[in-house]
Formats: structure tokens, sequence, C-alpha cells
């Protein structure tokens, strides 16, 4: 992750890698994140980015899609899923 040139490398299929570039209110939104997660206690020890409400743990992908979900629903969007973007 490269948020002084708004990027992130992903990792996809077959190991390959791709630098993917963020919109400016994406990093800015993202950079704050990274500031709140680092703050919590214990959480040296987890590379993943994405974390758990409780504990220092990694937010898993039944984790994930339950919180896409129910931030679906908080902003009125239905059956909101990770998947929807996948081809746009």
């Amino acid at each position: 992750m490269d948020l002084g040139i708004d990027s992130v490398v992903l990792h996809g299929k077959g190991g390959k890698q791709r630098r993917v570039r963020l919109g400016p209110q994406t990093a800015r939104i993202l950079r704050r994140y990274i500031r709140s997660r680092n703050r919590r206690t214990g959480i040296d020890d987890v590379p993943q980015l994405w974390i758990a409400l409780k504990g220092a743990r990694r937010l898993r992908a039944a984790g994930i899609k339950i919180r896409l979900k129910r931030l679906g629903e908080k902003a009125g969007i239905t059956n909101l899923f990770a998947h929807r973007w996948r081809h746009r």
C-alpha cells in the first residue's frame, strides 16, 4: 500500500500482483481507518488490513460479507455484496 501516491497493490489469481489507483476520497478514508486501526492494542501482530470489531484479530471472509451487508443496509442499499463490482 502506497498512500503517498494513492494506490494499493492487490494480489489476484495465480499470484499476479497489480497496482490499483485510489480516488482521493477513498485514499483519505483508508488513511483514517489505518490510523484508527493502529491505535488498537495488540494489533502489531496482525498483518492483515481489515480487523474484527472486537479483539486484535483479522477479519475473516465471512466477517467481511456480514459487515458489507450491514453497511449496505445502513446506507439504504439492499442486496449488497462484494462480487457485485467484479466486472465494473
